[in-house]
C-alpha cells in the first residue's frame, strides 16, 4: 500500500504548498477550499508529502512542500487559440502566463469572446448584472456568485465594459407629495420612520418646522448598497438633482460612520444632517442617565458628520459618545418633532 510520503522517483520535482495553489489560482481562496484541493490531489498520487517539510500552522494541518509530477503538456492549440481566436478586447497577458487558469476558464471566455463578436450591440443598452451574465454565458449568476468577475479581471475587462450595473433592495419611501424639488428625511430606524409616516399622514405638515415631501427608511448600514443604486432604482421624481436630502440617527459612533458611509456613497446628491433633530435629541437627553453604547463599536469616522454643526453641538455630542454613552432617536416620540 502506498503512502502519501512514500519515496519518488526522480522526475518528480519539489514544489511548495503555495506553488500548488498558485498553479489552481487559489492563493487567495478559503483554506477549506485550499486543503480540499490538495487532498484530491493527494488523493488522486498527483503530489506526494515531503516528510522533513514542516506543516503549515492551519487547522487541519498540510505540509508545506511537496514532489509534484509536472508533465510537459503540447499547449500550442491553447495557445494559438489566445493568439488568433479570441475577440481583440480580450488582452491575452494573464492567460499566456497562466495556462492552467485558461484551461479552466477556457468554455465561458469562449462564450465572451463569442458575445463580443456577434453581439456587441446588445452593450448599447445598459442592464443589470444578472441580466447580462444570463445573455453572454446563459447563467445569471455567473458574475456574481460563479467567478465571472474574477474572469473579467483576467480577460482586462471592468464592470463597465459590459455596460452592466448592479442592483439593490428599494429603498423604503413614503412620499407625502411628487413635486420637484422637494427635501428627503431619510431616517435610520424604523421605529421612528413608522411614527414619523403614521404622524404626517395624519394631517402633520411639518417636522421641527421643517417641509418633507418624502420620508426614506435608511435602515443602517445594509441598505448602503441601495443608496450607491439610487440613481438607477428610485422613482424620477427622487432622482431630481435639486432635491435635497438630510439624515437622522442615532448620536452614537455607529450612527455616525452610517451617516458618512451613505454621504461616501450616494450617488444622487449630497446629504446632511438633518440638525433640528440632533439638537432636539440632545435636549431632551440632557439630564437622563443614558444607556450604554455597545461594545466594539467602530470609532474611526472621517469627522464629515460633525463638519454640519456649531462647535456646542459637536461638544455636547463628543462629551456623550466620551462617556460611553449613547441617545437612540427613538428618544424623539411623535410629539416631539411637532
Amino acid at each position: 500500500m502506498t503512502s502519501r510520503y512514500d519515496p519518488v522517483p526522480m522526475a518528480l520535482k519539489r514544489i511548495s504548498l503555495d506553488g500548488l495553489l498558485a498553479e489552481a489560482d487559489l492563493l487567495k481562496a478559503p483554506y477549506a477550499r485550499q486543503y480540499a484541493h490538495i487532498e484530491a490531489l493527494l488523493g488522486q498520487g498527483k503530489i506526494r508529502a515531503i516528510k522533513s517539510s514542516p506543516p503549515n500552522g492551519k487547522k487541519p494541518p498540510l505540509s508545506t512542500w511537496y514532489f509534484w509530477e509536472s508533465q510537459k503538456r503540447d499547449d500550442s492549440a491553447y495557445l494559438a487559440e489566445l493568439d488568433y481566436d479570441l475577440h481583440p478586447s480580450i488582452r491575452l497577458d494573464y492567460y499566456r502566463k497562466h495556462l492552467a487558469i485558461y484551461r479552466r476558464e477556457r468554455a465561458a471566455v469562449l462564450a465572451l469572446s463569442a458575445f463580443l463578436t456577434k453581439k456587441a450591440q446588445q452593450l448599447n443598452e445598459a442592464v443589470s448584472c444578472n441580466e447580462r451574465s444570463f445573455q453572454i454565458w446563459r447563467d445569471e449568476k455567473f458574475l456574481d456568485d460563479k467567478g465571472g468577475k474574477t474572469l473579467l479581471a483576467h480577460c482586462g475587462l471592468l464592470a463597465s465594459d459590459l455596460n452592466f450595473y448592479e442592483t439593490a433592495e428599494p429603498l423604503p419611501a413614503f412620499p407625502l407629495e411628487r413635486t420637484i424639488p422637494q427635501d428627503i428625511l431619510i431616517i435610520e430606524n424604523l421605529d421612528t420612520f413608522y411614527s414619523l409616516r403614521r404622524l404626517l399622514s395624519q394631517g402633520t405638515e411639518t417636522l421641527l418646522g421643517h417641509r418633507f415631501g418624502t420620508l426614506i427608511y435608511g435602515a443602517g448600514k445594509s441598505k448602503i448598497p441601495s443608496f450607491q443604486q439610487f440613481s438607477v432604482s428610485a422613482e424620477a421624481y427622487l432622482r431630481d438633482a435639486r432635491n435635497r436630502f438630510f439624515y437622522v440617527g442615532d448620536i452614537d459612533y455607529e450612527g455616525i460612520i452610517i451617516f458618512e458611509a451613505f454621504a461616501k456613497n450616494f450617488s444622487q446628491s449630497a446629504i446632511e444632517p438633518f440638525i433640528p433633530a440632533y439638537a432636539k435629541m440632545l435636549a431632551m437627553g440632557r439630564d437622563l442617565d443614558l444607556p450604554q453604547a455597545r461594545e466594539g463599536q467602530n470609532k474611526k469616522h472621517s469627522g464629515l458628520f460633525f463638519s454640519f454643526f456649531v462647535a456646542d453641538l459637536v461638544c455636547a455630542m463628543e462629551s456623550i459618545l466620551q462617556s460611553g454613552r449613547y441617545i437612540p432617536q427613538e428618544i424623539l416620540i411623535p410629539s416631539a418633532w411637532l
